[in-house]
């Protein structure tokens, strides 16, 4: 069954924030992380670079905040912190942001675990001639 546009659009898609436990910031604290949308995505992927002249080159700087500005979430799915508070996020307990890095990479499909898992969901590839003899 092809589907339309309009169910397309109107089915919800993006699974509820996960909740992690944070008590280095305070106690019993918790944030939640949150898979991005498609729009979210994109934003994530133009931080990772920079216009040097007529070129474009990587931009590594600050990555694990920058992801961590676009996934970390309150219960509802609003974002916590904006891309002008990511330097400050940045200068955050380095543990702390690594372990949350690591379960926004793992949710959102992001890095080699992202990509292997991909792997895993894609059809087995055929073997022999390529049908064309």
């Amino acid at each position: 069954m092809s589907l339309t546009a309009d169910e397309i659009l109107n089915v919800s898609d993006i699974p509820e924030p996960t909740r992690v436990s944070v008590p280095e910031w305070g106690g019993d604290g918790h944030v939640y992380v949150k898979v991005m949308g498609g729009d979210e995505r994109d934003e994530y992927e133009m931080t990772r670079v920079k216009k040097v002249g007529k070129e474009y080159e990587n931009d590594f700087s600050s990555q694990t905040a920058k992801l961590l500005a676009c996934c970390l979430c309150d219960e509802g799915g609003d974002r916590l912190f904006s891309q002008a508070q990511m330097k400050d996020l940045a200068k955050k307990n380095g543990v702390v942001l690594e372990r949350l890095e690591k379960i926004a990479s793992e949710i959102n499909r992001l890095g080699i675990a992202g990509v292997k898992d991909a792997e895993k969901n894609l059809p087995a590839a055929q073997s022999g001639n390529s049908g064309s003899d």
